[in-house]
């Protein structure tokens, strides 16, 4: 629990906790708010809400109520209580390569999202081609 003594937030305005030990970083209204560790910040009050209910780490979808939030809005009962990584357990996706695992990158190239035309068998068969999303 942290010992730092928080001016009163005026009318429109919540402060925001970030419970973990390393950076956190959420956009809204197209603004990213980085967090430093167990950093305090005043946002506006739609901001701090809207920042706090999205920045959900570690997900239980069979108890929501055990879901753990980087960011906490004052008034929840987890403000100012740190969230050790101990309690968010091991990371079981491995984010160093950036490659798709069904279909591997050639000669050392990662795969990227693109564009491609296929051709439909439907109704759009009058129009032509339609574009999808494949890997390539």
């Amino acid at each position: 629990m942290s010992d730092v003594q928080l001016a009163p937030a005026p009318d429109g305005f919540k402060w925001v906790y970030n419970r973990l030990d390393r950076k956190y970083a959420q956009t809204f209204d197209g603004i990213s708010e980085e967090f430093k560790p167990h950093e305090h910040r005043m946002l506006r009050q739609a901001a701090a809400e809207f920042l706090a209910e999205r920045s959900c780490v570690k997900e239980d979808p069979f108890d929501p109520s055990n879901n753990l939030f980087a960011l906490v809005a004052q008034g929840d009962p987890n403000f100012d209580v740190e969230l050790p990584q101990e309690a968010l357990g091991i990371e079981r996706l491995d984010r160093s390569a950036g490659d798709y695992v069904l279909r591997p990158s050639k000669d050392g190239i990662k795969t990227t999202a693109q564009a491609t035309a296929v051709r439909s068998t439907g109704p759009d068969v009058v129009r032509g081609q339609k574009p999808a999303i494949t890997v390539a």
